[in-house]
Formats: structure tokens, sequence, C-alpha cells
């Protein structure tokens, strides 16, 4: 009798055993048999560990540091001389009319940023906007198919670089943390005062508010830097396809777009 009931024991042990191997194998291939019949159900399978993810890095994130010749502001004729320090003469130059007036904020309510990074990563591509945009002084922001340029918004950033062009405009080259060596970067614009423009009087304003700032004497040339300076800055986004990336700016520390604001509608002195 005795080897009887080991025998039963051994056998009831087996069947348990093979059961638990059997459920475990259809488990590890992400299915399970409901009941008796030939239905199936998805199950949910946990691991240990996430599988790695690739992460995208946006260039346009990071400091163009290539050594390209400086580009410098020139206009629909190459002999263009403005008449004094101040003047921008709109139809002597390329999109002169979109560099000096403002998106509508009827049209288009500001957008607000707390850092560059997060600005940039909404712009369009730079290659893609170059086929869409014309030289010609009268061609206006584009808005289509998501390439978009209508828009305005208000970013905080770090001042450290300006320069004034020949056709009157400053640039003012905008770091996202105050920490230059690296990191993303964008050109600001205060624009000259148009020879024509329905925004004229407000962008002659913003200008002598910045030339107030220094003294009455902005930088000249981009070098030596200053601050940088802690700023917030509104205005009009504009692609400027005169220029390639990584031109515009000190060399090493120059943005790696051709995305710009401007003109600037206001800027505001935070201090280090």
């Amino acid at each position: 009798m005795k080897f009887r009931v080991r025998i039963i024991l051994i056998a009831v042990v087996g069947l348990l055993l093979l059961s638990s191997d059997s459920e475990g194998f259809w488990r590890r291939r992400g299915w399970w048999r409901d009941g008796g019949d030939c239905a199936a159900r998805p199950v949910t399978i946990y691991r240990d560990t996430a599988p790695p993810v690739s992460v995208h890095r946006d260039k346009r994130l990071q400091t163009d540091k290539r050594a390209l010749p400086e580009f410098r502001e020139g206009g629909l004729a190459t002999s263009v001389v403005e008449p004094d320090g101040d003047t921008f003469t709109v139809r002597k130059h390329d999109r002169g009319q979109a560099k000096t007036s403002y998106v509508p904020i009827t049209e288009a309510p500001v957008e607000v940023f707390n850092d560059l990074g997060a600005l940039i990563v909404t712009l369009a591509d730079d290659e893609e906007m170059k086929s869409r945009i014309q030289k010609k002084w009268d061609f206006d922001r584009i808005n289509e198919n998501g390439y978009n340029e209508r828009r305005n918004v208000r970013v905080t950033a770090y001042l450290f670089a300006v320069q004034k062009e020949s056709d009157n405009d400053f640039h003012c080259i905008l770091d996202d943390d105050g920490s230059l060596e690296d990191g993303a970067k964008m050109n600001a614009e205060i624009s000259g005062i148009p020879t024509e423009s329905p925004d004229r009087d407000q962008i002659a304003q913003v200008r002598q508010d910045f030339k107030n700032y220094f003294n009455g004497n902005p930088p000249q040339t981009y070098k030596p830097f200053f601050g940088p300076v802690r700023v917030v800055i509104e205005g009009s986004l504009f692609f400027d396809v005169d220029h390639a990336s990584g031109t515009v700016g000190p060399q090493g520390y120059r943005p790696a777009s051709a995305w710009e604001i401007h003109p600037i509608r206001s800027i505001q002195f935070l201090g280090n």
C-alpha cells in the first residue's frame, strides 16, 4: 500500500510541474490559453530593464564652431550705402519689407518660451525653408504647410555679443544659459529705422531704448564680449535666406541656424 501511495504522490508532483512549465511556455510567448477552449488573449510581459532608446540630438541646439567666413549684410544692390547711421532703406535690401514689420498680434498671439532651446525645436528645417523663400524686397513672411515665419515669440536668454551691420541693423547674439562655450544660440535684430513701414515708430523707439542701455554707444563689433546679460526679447520670427547657418556671430560662438527674431519688438535687460 505504501508503495502505491508513493507512486501516486510522484505522479501528482510530476503533473503539477508539467502544468507549471506549460504555463510558463505560453507566458514567454505572450499568450495564455483561456480555459479549455481555443481562444487566446495577449498578456503583458514585464522586463527588468527597458530597451535602449535612440535619442536624436538637434544640431541647432549646439554652438556652430566651424571656421567659416563671417556673413556681412548686403542688399539688392551691392553698392547700397545708407544715408546715415540709423536709416534702413527698405526697397534696397533683400526682404526689406518683412525685416521691418511685425506680424500683427491679432494674427499671431505671442508664444512664450523660457529658453532658446524650447523655441528652436519648434522651427522648420533650414534647408526646407531656403527652397520656399525669394529674396525680393517685398517678399513677405511665409506660412505654408508647417513652414511658418508668421509667429510672434517672447524668449528669455542671455545676450553676449552685438555688432552693427552696414544696413544699420544691430545683430544681437543670444545664448541659452549664459555658459557660452556650447549650447543653443540665436540671432535677434534691432532693425534700422525703415524708410517705409507701418511699424516705423515702434521700431525707432526700440532702437532708442537699446542705445540708451549702452549710454548711446552700443558695441560696433562682436568682440570683446560683454555680460552675458539676461534678457527677455519679444519679436516676430524671420528666416534669413541671405546667410548660411554658422556664418553670423563671433567665430566659435555662432548660431547653428539662420532663423532669427527680426525685428525685435521689445527687449528687457534683467541683469547678469
